[in-house]
């Protein structure tokens, strides 16, 4: 066997930690790129606060039975936009008109029988004053028209109290809007609206026009809202789209939620009545400031120690090296930060 030579042994080893050597020296460039900068920038930012609910409409109205019966016709189904006025359930009215009938016809007998009452307390007064008869039959008589003229006004409430049911059996819309639920069919059984009952609850229908957003704001962020600042109302089954809106009312008293206190505000929609939809979840973005020449810088460039703020400034995308000054920050949104002291126009930041 042929052993190799303390020259060649020396020459290999010296080859290998050369190779080495390169290989690690690749390996360090690779593994410590140069940060990229980033410049600073001068634009419009917003500070915004969110309210988080659910869009509403302007009237929500519950449609209650007055009187009992089965329904007979169902004229509306949800999503039909109606008119005020406009005929929407009918319950069957066969019996109560009888009622009314008879209640008529009973009046008019009540009638007959006050004018008879009537004449014949006019003629026991003449033979009174002809010294005919005497004063208790003018008082009997007196007492008789009362008593009938009372059957009269008796019977005219009850013929009234039945035309009245017989409107309430054609329920009519008492507002334009969309019927949102229907919660009847032909042939149900309906109670009557009662100080007792409830009544049962036919229907319900919401006036759209303006729809709102009702949400709620935490309560560290309720002092910059305003009524009049500007809304854009942000939705899941519209993506990628915002509706413009306006505060309009911010709730006095907060609620209690999980430990946390939140204020309701409302949010009116100035668009998009057409076509977003109640109970819809939505949030609001509450514009409550805006800079439009503020400085800007990616919020990734900054470096916290402790309490305070830094970022590497540069002179240029090229500049190896920066200076590290402490910044002072204003609003933040979307990534980016305000600067309101420490760099200036034109200069650039390493981002971390």
């Amino acid at each position: 066997m042929i052993l190799p030579s303390w020259g060649n042994l020396l020459s290999w080893r010296g080859l290998a930690l050369g190779l080495l050597a390169l290989v690690q020296s690749a390996c360090s460039a690779e593994a410590t790129p140069a940060s990229p900068a980033s410049p600073v920038v001068v634009d419009r930012i917003e500070r915004t606060v969110i309210a988080t609910g659910t869009i509403e409409p302007e009237r929500d109205v519950e449609l209650r039975s007055r009187v009992a019966g089965i329904v007979e016709g169902i004229y509306v189904k949800p999503g039909m936009r109606v008119a005020q006025g406009q005929l929407l359930v009918e319950l069957d009215r066969e019996l109560t008109a009888v009622e009314a009938r008879g209640a008529r016809s009973e009046l008019q007998s009540s009638e007959v029988d006050l004018e008879q009452a009537q004449r014949e307390l006019e003629r026991v007064a003449r033979l009174k004053k002809q010294r005919a008869t005497t004063e208790r039959m003018v008082e009997e008589a007196r007492a008789a028209r009362d008593v009938a003229r009372a059957k009269v006004a008796r019977m005219q409430a009850t013929v009234d109290q039945l035309e009245v049911q017989l409107r309430y059996t054609s329920v009519r819309a008492p507002i334009s809007g969309k019927i949102l639920e229907v919660l009847v069919e032909e042939g149900s059984a309906v109670s009557a609206l009662t100080s007792v009952s409830g009544g049962t609850v036919l229907m319900r229908l919401a006036q759209e026009d303006p729809l709102h957003l009702r949400g709620l704001v935490d309560e560290n962020q309720v002092a910059d809202v305003r009524i009049g600042q500007e809304g854009r109302i942000i939705t899941e089954a519209f993506r990628g789209r915002t509706f413009l809106g306006r505060v309009r009312n911010i709730a006095p008293i907060g609620e209690r939620r999980e430990n946390v206190t939140y204020f309701e505000v409302e949010v009116e929609l100035l668009e998009g009545s057409m076509e977003l939809r109640p109970k819809m979840s939505a949030d609001a973005e509450i514009v409550t400031e805006t800079i439009d020449q503020a400085l800007l810088i990616p919020e990734t460039a900054l470096i916290y120690e402790g309490e305070r703020v830094f970022v590497d400034a540069l002179k240029n995308p090229e500049d190896n090296s920066p200076e590290r000054r402490a910044v002072e920050l204003g609003i933040a949104a979307d990534g980016r930060i305000q600067i309101v002291a420490g760099l200036s126009p034109g200069e650039f930041v390493r981002l971390q």
